[in-house]
């Protein structure tokens, strides 16, 4: 039963971190509040025995790190697309070495969306993307009964706000009105 406790304990701190980065400006820092983020869900996988989400996740910060160095401008493109390329066969194979159903499916859909949209979009787009990553992280976390989950619906609420927040910032400084 602890363990159960442990898992819903850095669940809450996972959503936490996840929403405080959807509000950072730069995608550096978002990509930083991410890696966080999913080192705390990872640990919440762990205690709730989902080993699928475990190792997605885990590839999942590696590739975060990368594409925050990436950001950084501290890769050439060729150690970039394999970065890229060989993250993504390791999610397939942690897919189909840890296969236990619908759950792994949502999660694979979820981690393949959120790292797609680390390494090629904008601060911006993230944000919108990570509505979806959200909906799969949510009926993630419901197959493997995770009801602290359904926070992913606050989350999904967040990232449409802090998309409004930032496009609203973007379009006042675009008229040539200074905040």
């Amino acid at each position: 039963m602890s363990y159960l406790l442990l898992a819903y304990i850095f669940s809450i701190v996972n959503y936490s971190l996840y929403a405080i980065g959807r509000f950072m400006k730069s995608k550096s820092a978002i990509l930083f509040f991410c890696v966080l983020s999913l080192l705390t869900a990872a640990i919440s996988c762990f205690f709730f025995r989902s080993m699928s989400g475990f190792y997605l996740l885990m590839i999942e910060i590696f590739f975060n790190i990368a594409a925050y160095i990436k950001e950084k401008k501290q890769f050439n493109k060729i150690i970039s697309y394999s970065i890229y390329i060989f993250t993504q066969i390791l999610i397939l194979l942690a897919t189909y070495n840890s296969f236990k159903g619908i759950s792994s499916i949502f999660c694979f859909i979820s981690v393949a969306i959120a790292m797609f949209s680390a390494w090629w979009l904008d601060a911006q787009k993230i944000r919108l993307f990570g509505v979806l990553v959200c909906l799969f992280s949510f009926l993630y976390s419901m197959t493997i009964g995770n009801y602290i989950g359904v926070l992913e619906l606050v989350i999904m609420a967040m990232n449409i706000v802090s998309y409004l927040v930032y496009k609203k910032k973007n379009n006042v400084i675009e008229a040539g009105i200074s905040v």
